[in-house]
């Protein structure tokens, strides 16, 4: 959506202009979706919504790439005017090898170039999911990749003002369970809360090893500890989320073909409202007012990357539809997607 976009002036009495309620969860983008498969790449493709079937194209939009081989695992948020992608790690050749990183890159969506760092998170982290509201972006959990430990989780929620992007603050944390390896590719939003699901840790002390279905459900207006407010149909992971202005849905999991969605009015656990077109994991997510967008991710088996991009509409419940395909090159595991 774009800020602004609608002001009426007042020409009654009284004083001041009239400016309607942004559209709620301001999750949803009316123009176009962006993505990147966000494996060791940089490239960030581009989707006219309105063209309804066509291919993503290049948007000339790069990430940054401080170690000469692509960045992934980030937090991916969407301002009213620009993406967001923050942590994640860097690859690159002997001594540097992978890393992960407290960088917060910001592009313009009206414009082409290389992502600018604009501010840190309050630690390092990779594997971390993002959310946004109107006025702010969130990034959610994650791990340390330090002598690749990846079952150490973050809990924290780290939140970044749009208005003023230079700084980073904590917003609470996550649920024990919610905050572990992996997770979604992405995290839903209403308008007043973040909806952050899912987790997998391969060790660690029991219970918390293994795959985990928790919705984890925090406040936009308050930064306290995220509540345990529902279940996925099974313990899953690497889900993409989109976001109607009722509910929340997610697609794409680690071997699962499904599409689920929850109430944000009643929260509770997911139900069933059809397929993709093809099953696949680490897929990404876009958000347009009436329909949502599954991207890219990876088959299970055979191990194979894929382009194909699946929309699903939000007025009825039913199975996606292949309206296209990624730019050449830029499909693959762990995507990420932005909308205006």
């Amino acid at each position: 959506a774009t800020a602004g976009a609608n002001v009426w002036k007042n020409v009654g009495a009284g004083t001041g202009d009239v400016t309607p309620v942004p559209p709620n969860w301001e999750a949803a983008g009316e123009s176009y979706g962006f993505f990147s498969c966000a494996e060791e790449e940089v490239d960030i493709g581009k989707l006219s919504f309105a063209s309804g079937t066509a291919d993503a194209v290049d948007s000339g939009i790069n990430l940054r790439d401080n170690s000469g081989e692509g960045s992934n695992k980030y937090a991916a948020s969407s301002s009213p005017t620009a993406g967001y992608a923050s942590g994640g790690m860097f690859h690159g050749p002997a001594p540097l090898g992978v890393n992960d990183t407290d960088m917060v890159q910001k592009f313009l969506f009206s414009s082409s170039g290389t992502a600018s760092d604009v501010a840190n998170l309050t630690q390092s982290r990779t594997m971390v999911v993002g959310t946004n509201s109107l006025t702010y972006g969130y990034i959610c959990g994650g791990t340390l990749l330090a002598n690749h430990n990846e079952d150490s989780p973050f809990y924290v929620i780290d939140k970044i003002q749009f208005a003023a992007d230079s700084t980073t603050s904590g917003h609470g944390n996550l649920s024990l369970y919610a905050g572990g390896r992996y997770g979604g590719d992405s995290a839903n939003a209403s308008d007043t809360a973040g909806y952050v699901w899912g987790s997998y840790r391969s060790g660690g002390p029991a219970p918390y090893q293994g795959n985990h279905n928790v919705i984890d459900k925090f406040l936009f207006s308050s930064n306290t500890t995220a509540t345990d407010v529902g279940d996925l149909l099974a313990n899953k992971y690497w889900g993409a989320a989109t976001n109607s202005g009722s509910h929340g849905y997610i697609a794409g999991f680690y071997d699962r073909i499904n599409i689920e969605k929850f109430s944000f009015a009643s929260n509770g656990n997911t139900t069933n409202v059809g397929n993709l077109t093809v099953m696949r994991g680490a897929t990404g997510g876009m958000t347009e007012t009436n329909y949502g967008y599954t991207a890219g991710g990876y088959t299970y088996p055979p191990y194979v990357e894929s382009t194909i991009i699946d929309r699903y509409s939000f007025a009825s419940d039913g199975n996606a539809t292949s309206v296209g395909d990624l730019v050449s090159g830029e499909g693959g595991r762990y995507g990420k997607g932005w909308q205006v």
